[in-house]
C-alpha cells in the first residue's frame, strides 16, 4: 500500500512539473491524475459529518491544480478560460431579449474554498467559493428596454468582476447504488462589477454615456441579466459534480450518517 502510494505521488509530481510547459493534459497525464485522486479518496477515513466535510475539501484541493486544464474523464470543464457558447435572456416585464455568445471567463481557476458543509442524512451539501477577480469577454446582442432605455445593438463586450462569492446548494438521490444530483441552486454576490458594451449606438459619445449610466445602476441591471447566467452556471455545476460524485464511493457518504 505504502509503496504503491509513493509511486502514485511521484507520478503525479512529474505530471505537475510538466504542466508548467503545456496548456492541456495528455491522455497519460489525465489517467495518472484520475488514478491518484481516486486512490486518495478511497483511503480517506470517513466516519461522521465532520470527516465527510474534510474528505470533500481534500477532493477539491486534489482537483484544483488540474481544473484549469479540465479533466475529461470526470467531465470537469476547462476553467482557464471557461467557455460559454450561448446565454439567452428574455425578461417578460420589459420585453428585453439579450443574447451573449462565445463568452470567455478568466480567473475561475484561482478560487478559494470558503466552506463545504454536508448534511449526510438529507443527502445535501452546500459550498461557497471565492474568486478574487473575474474577466469576461464575448459578444452581445440586445433588443428591448434596459432600465428606462430602449436598446437594439450588438458587438463585443468586456466585464470585470471583483471579489465574487458563489454559493451552491446541492441535493442528491441514490440510484442503483450511485449518488446522483437531483437539484442544484446557485447564487453569487460581488463587490464590484464594471462592463463595457462596444459599438453601442455605433460607438458614438451617446453610447459611452449610456455605458456609464448602465454601470452606475449595475445592481438593477443584473436583476434582469443574472437569472440567465445562473441557469448556465447550474448546467456546468451539474455536469461537473454529476460525474465526480459517481467516483465518490456511496459507502463514504453513508459512513457519515448517524446510526
Amino acid at each position: 500500500m505504502f509503496a504503491s502510494r509513493c509511486i502514485l505521488i511521484v507520478g503525479v509530481s512529474l505530471v505537475l512539473s510538466g504542466l508548467a510547459k503545456c496548456e492541456s493534459l495528455s491522455a497519460k497525464q489525465e489517467a495518472d491524475i484520475v488514478k491518484f485522486i481516486s486512490h486518495e479518496i478511497l483511503i480517506y477515513d470517513v466516519h461522521d459529518e465532520a470527516t465527510l466535510n474534510k474528505c470533500l475539501v481534500k477532493l477539491t484541493a486534489l482537483l484544483r491544480p488540474y481544473m484549469r486544464y479540465g479533466i475529461k474523464t470526470w467531465n470537469v470543464p476547462v476553467l482557464e478560460p471557461m467557455f460559454l457558447k450561448s446565454v439567452r435572456i428574455l425578461t417578460p416585464e420589459t420585453q428585453l431579449k439579450a443574447h451573449f455568445k462565445d463568452v470567455l471567463i478568466y480567473g475561475l481557476s484561482k478560487f478559494k474554498v470558503n466552506y463545504i458543509k454536508t448534511y449526510p442524512e438529507k443527502y445535501t451539501f452546500d459550498f461557497s467559493l471565492q474568486f478574487p477577480d473575474l474577466k469576461l469577454l464575448g459578444y452581445y446582442n440586445l433588443d428591448g428596454q434596459i432600465l428606462i432605455m430602449k436598446l437594439k445593438d450588438h458587438g463585443p463586450f468586456t466585464a470585470n468582476i471583483t471579489n465574487v462569492e458563489a454559493i451552491v446548494k446541492n441535493k442528491f438521490e441514490v440510484t442503483n447504488g450511485v449518488l446522483l444530483l437531483k437539484e442544484v441552486n446557485t447564487d453569487f454576490t460581488f463587490d464590484k462589477f464594471r462592463f463595457h458594451l462596444d459599438n453601442l449606438f455605433q460607438g458614438s459619445e451617446v453610447g459611452e454615456t449610456v455605458n456609464e449610466s448602465l454601470n452606475q445602476q449595475v445592481d438593477v441591471l443584473l436583476k434582469e441579466l443574472k437569472p440567465g447566467f445562473v441557469k448556465e452556471i447550474n448546467k456546468i455545476v451539474v455536469q461537473t459534480l454529476q460525474k465526480g460524485l459517481q467516483n465518490l464511493p456511496l459507502k463514504k457518504w453513508q459512513a457519515a450518517i448517524r446510526k
